[in-house]
């Protein structure tokens, strides 16, 4: 088939489809990561898959990939679930060494749609810069960092950093070229795609 199944674990935020910031102490933080990533494996179980990767949702993954207590929970909760998972982690951020830490697999993770800061961070959303709609500029970014293993800031700096997957919004208006766009161009240089896991 060509695809690997996930878990996509955030906030329990629908009217702000987990962007918002929410307060939980870490005990519930773990039962919120713990219940998602259960449940997702529980349906691809059912219909005959296996869950192989696991990716927190917008706020919550912010925090587990800032915050270390966070993070420690967060990596926690996967360990104890299943440690044969990969968990796809944002460049650049503390999370991956703490799931290093613990034996997990890190896959590492820039998004096409989105722009970088010097520090090799997310541009907040937003502020100027912090999305990119055009697919052109996408494709071509995505060609460059992933080509030269690198960030490319909104400034032009380049930041050294492992690339293993791409990730392009589905809810927004610009997701479906941006994602053919890239897919093209990457191929075109001779990148192939493929599951990670």
């Amino acid at each position: 088939m060509g695809v690997a199944i996930g878990a996509h674990p955030g906030y329990p935020d629908l009217w702000g489809y987990g962007r918002r910031k929410m307060v939980f102490t870490n005990d519930e933080l773990e039962a919120i990561f713990a219940y998602q990533i259960g449940a997702a494996a529980a349906m691809a179980k059912l219909h005959g898959f296996k869950m192989s990767y696991i990716k927190a949702h917008g706020a919550i993954a912010h925090l587990a990939a800032e915050d270390p207590s966070v993070g420690e929970v967060y990596a926690g909760v996967i360990q104890k679930i299943d440690p044969s998972l990969t968990v796809l982690a944002m460049v650049n951020t503390p999370v991956i060494e703490i799931l290093k830490s613990k034996g997990i697999r890190v896959a590492y993770e820039i998004f096409a749609d989105r722009g970088y800061l010097d520090n090799g961070r997310l541009v907040p959303r937003g502020q100027p810069g912090a999305m990119i709609h055009d697919s052109d500029e996408a494709a071509s970014r995505i060609v460059d960092m992933v080509s030269n293993q690198c960030i490319i800031s909104h400034s032009g700096k380049r930041v050294p950093t492992q690339i293993d997957s791409i990730c392009v919004h589905g809810d927004t208006p610009d997701a479906a070229p941006i994602a053919r766009k890239v897919r093209q161009a990457l191929e075109t240089a001779g990148w192939s795609i493929r599951p990670f896991s």
